[in-house]
């Protein structure tokens, strides 16, 4: 009860607090308890005596949700922010900055900013990262959506749909292609890092499930049993990105970590906890049967599975010139 009277500026408070007060004994590889500089302004549904007023009606929702998502972070604080001072040398050095606006159904949801590892495990995808976070090929995150939530363990965005470059000569295309082929072996490359922790941006190179493999099916055609080959949704073009709020295993093997999350952990953590599409059946027998057999309402099904409610869309991204 004490929890659901707290204001906006009060979560994200007691959500930082926490962090800090877990992580002060050891360093931290970034800064994931830092608030970003652009969060979102307190909800002005009610006023300070919890009253609502009848006005602006639509704008409550959207505050409400994002106010929601707020409460869920304030109460849970991940432990994984934070590592031992010895594993500080650890981290590959940061060799740019970017940043990251979000959205959450058009009201400012609060700014991300990100150090990549240019020199790091995965040079090739971090170099990719940050020419779409900088658009500096012509094609860039503004725009792009996030299409899955997984609470508790990441968010991704859906990258980028169409390649439409403006301007852009061969010289200065997109860093491994249009495709994803280029910088797949640097998922297996000798010390790659691992999604172990909270606050890590990651690059996505596979879709993670069996349903991009070529399936052949029979299926009657003019009064004769013909073969059809159903080869899946397409695989992913290597723009989508996660960022994780805890340890997620399910990251490892299918993106490369390009960054971690200098600034705006906390619009992470609360685009984590916005409601999602859920399928509670999705692990059942007749799903995964359905799915082996290629039937397109489960792989539609699946790829519906954790999208958000809301509209998460990136605004604005770039590079952050100083620090």
């Amino acid at each position: 009860m004490a929890t659901a009277a707290l204001s906006f500026r009060q979560r994200v408070h007691a959500y930082d607090s926490a962090i800090a007060s877990a992580a002060s004994p050891v360093a931290k590889w970034c800064a994931p308890g830092r608030r970003s500089r652009r969060s979102v302004a307190p909800p002005t549904c009610c006023s300070r005596s919890g009253t609502a007023p009848t006005e602006s009606v639509q704008h409550s929702r959207r505050a409400a949700l994002i106010s929601a998502a707020s409460v869920a972070v304030a109460t849970a604080l991940p432990p994984h922010c934070a590592v031992a001072a010895d594993e500080e040398e650890a981290r590959p050095p940061i060799t740019d900055t970017v940043y990251l606006d979000f959205s959450v159904d058009g009201e400012p949801a609060g700014r991300v900013v990100i150090g990549v590892f240019g020199t790091g495990p995965a040079p090739l995808a971090a170099k990719r990262f940050t020419q779409l976070a900088t658009g500096s090929t012509g094609v860039s995150y503004r725009r792009t959506q996030i299409d899955v939530v997984r609470a508790g363990e990441f968010v991704r965005d859906a990258g980028i749909r169409t390649f439409s470059y403006a301007e852009t000569t061969q010289s200065t295309a997109l860093a491994g292609g249009e495709t994803a082929d280029a910088f797949a072996p640097e998922l297996e490359a000798p010390g790659r890092l691992f999604h172990d922790r909270a606050g890590l941006v990651s690059l996505v190179a596979l879709s993670g499930t069996q349903s991009d493999a070529v399936k052949e099916r029979l299926t009657a055609m003019n009064g004769r049993l013909v073969t059809v080959r159903d080869g899946g949704p397409p695989a992913p073009n290597g723009t989508a990105f996660a960022m994780t709020v805890a340890p997620s295993p399910a990251l490892d093997g299918i993106a490369a970590v390009v960054g971690c999350v200098l600034e705006g952990m906390d619009v992470v953590g609360a685009l984590a906890a916005l409601p999602a599409n859920r399928n509670a059946d999705d692990s059942g027998l007749f799903f995964a049967v359905a799915k082996s057999v290629g039937d397109k309402r489960a792989l539609v099904r699946e790829k519906g599975n954790g999208r958000p409610l809301a509209k998460v869309v990136v605004t604005a991204c770039g590079r952050v010139e100083s620090r």
